[in-house]
């Protein structure tokens, strides 16, 4: 799983499980705040780990002091996205022994750290952690002379929000333009925050929302549940066209392809060569197929493989510096395309087909047993039919 820059927060990292928990996590990328009664072994143990660390003293038991790390988290790096609770004591005694009993005191204490501490944690994270319900997207935006150029609008009503407030502490210039890459929930739903803000898509992409998107949006309410409260479906109102462009003073070539739906805009700004290319290349994260052709996809992987930028913005994951992107997405297509062929000239059935492994070279990307269940669901029918013998039609008589 692609974790880099993802926030966590760990109790009991000065040793044992925490420490090692913290070394996993920032040797992956992540960013960590580390928490510990023992703050000698946080200073001894966790700052050595690099810059990407904080450190606290912080009584799990204590409900103050937990309150006040997951601000402190959150003050410092921005967000909270994960909580790893590893504090945790247990003393020498025997709960029955000939002995003396298991003393009252220490069970009392055994419950406060390991039980309390860690309820309290998690009801402390909690309002952050759900923040970030379905916003596993890379929306952005350009900040052009007369204005906010926004590319892609986030999966919720919260989300677009957010996103607008964040754009407006950066800027005072309005929003002058919305551009949808293409017609999946995780983009498009935030467009409420935008009511007034001229919205175009690919003529593809608003057929798509118009027949699809009440049971998009309601697939989404059953994932994130509180996290989509007040989103609505909002329909492009502006049709984006293949060429250049001038929107508030800034050149961009809008470039129509398809592949991961049958209308994938990706925007390309000549002025810092930046490509934001949609969900047509995933990086670290398993590339999602419900309504994807794979051989227009591979096509159109290989057209964005020409393009002179020089940063690329995926759908999913982190932004790249160089082609890496592509050649995983390709990498991983192929190899989806190639195996469910091979399986059905097999004639496996698709619980046979599910069964299937999966190279190494894949095994890291995110959501990967998910994203594959889905994609032979959703792909193989269509293999199996095409090794279908085919039967002549008789001459009529």
């Amino acid at each position: 799983m692609n974790i880099q820059n993802v926030v966590a927060l760990v109790t009991g990292a000065g040793s044992g499980l925490g420490l090692a928990t913290c070394q996993a996590l920032v040797a992956a990328g992540a960013k960590v705040m580390a928490v510990d009664v023992d703050e000698e072994r946080l200073v001894n143990n966790v700052l050595p780990l690099g810059s990407s660390v904080r450190i606290q003293r912080v009584d799990v038991s204590n409900d103050a002091e937990v309150k006040a790390a997951v601000d402190f988290a959150v003050q410092a790096f921005g967000s909270l996205q994960v909580a790893v609770n590893c504090a945790g004591i247990l003393g020498p005694c025997k709960t029955l022994s000939k002995g003396e009993l298991f003393p009252l005191s220490l069970w009392n204490q055994v419950i406060a750290v390991n039980l309390t501490g860690t309820f309290l944690m998690c009801q402390a994270a909690m309002p952050h952690l759900i923040e970030t319900g379905g916003n596993i997207v890379n929306t952005g935006f350009i900040v052009a002379a007369e204005g906010v150029i926004v590319i892609d609008s986030g999966p919720s009503k919260a989300y677009g929000e957010q996103q607008r407030a964040a754009i407006a502490r950066l800027t005072p210039k309005p929003v002058v333009q919305l551009l949808l890459t293409h017609s999946h929930p995780d983009h498009v739903l935030g467009g409420q925050a935008y009511a007034a803000v001229p919205t175009a898509s690919l003529p593809a992409t608003t057929a798509s929302l118009t027949q699809s998107g009440d049971a998009l949006l309601g697939n989404l309410y059953r994932l994130v549940g509180d996290a989509m409260l007040g989103t609505e479906v909002r329909l492009p109102n502006a049709v984006a066209a293949d060429g250049a462009v001038t929107i508030a003073g800034r050149k961009l070539r809008l470039i129509a392809a398809a592949g991961h739906t049958d209308g994938d805009l990706m925007v390309y700004d000549e002025a810092t060569k930046t490509l934001f290319a949609g969900d047509l290349v995933f990086f670290q994260r398993t590339a999602t197929t419900p309504n994807a052709d794979l051989p227009k996809w591979l096509a159109t992987l290989d057209a964005i493989d020409r393009l002179d930028f020089t940063t690329l913005v995926p759908g999913h994951g982190g932004v790249l510096r160089d082609h890496a992107g592509i050649a995983q997405t390709r990498d991983y297509l192929q190899w989806l395309r190639d195996s469910l062929q091979g399986a059905a000239r097999r004639g496996l059935d698709m619980p046979e087909v599910l069964q299937l492994p999966v190279p190494e070279r894949f095994r890291h990307l995110a959501v990967l047993k998910t994203e594959y269940e889905r994609s032979v669901s959703h792909l193989y029918p269509a293999y199996e039919l095409d090794t279908l013998p085919t039967v002549p039609r008789s001459k009529p008589k």
